[in-house]
């Protein structure tokens, strides 16, 4: 597995498994999820969240085709302890945070994922 780091430029790609690859920005700092984030990229993830430091952190997710809920409780776990802000989240990522009732706990910058009706 690649390692996480950080990047000055934005996007430029810093994990890329084949299933899930990670883009961070340094200002705002910051990340873009694409793919599927599940156990393959599980560990990724919480290096991620490591390297980002205790935040502010923009998290963009609306890229995500799918998040399973362990990867989904990583990132709502991160935003109770540090400042992650979810500037965007997929209707698959929405869905999930709905079903969990984890909607209500993470900070939203964009509409809501949550209202979002239909496939995904």
């Amino acid at each position: 597995m690649d390692a996480i780091t950080s990047s000055a430029t934005f996007p430029a790609v810093t994990y890329d498994n084949g299933i899930l690859q990670i883009t961070v920005a340094a200002d705002p700092p910051g990340f873009v999820l694409y793919g599927a984030l599940d156990l393959s990229g599980f560990v990724a993830l919480q290096d991620l969240l490591a390297v980002m430091g205790g935040g502010p952190v923009d998290a963009h997710l609306g890229e995500l085709d799918f998040i399973d809920v362990g990867c989904l409780r990583v990132l709502v776990n991160a935003s109770l302890n540090q400042v992650i802000k979810v500037v965007s989240a997929s209707a698959p990522v929405g869905r999930l945070l709905r079903l969990t009732g984890w909607n209500t706990l993470v900070d939203w910058r964009a509409p809501d994922p949550c209202s979002i009706t239909g496939g995904g």
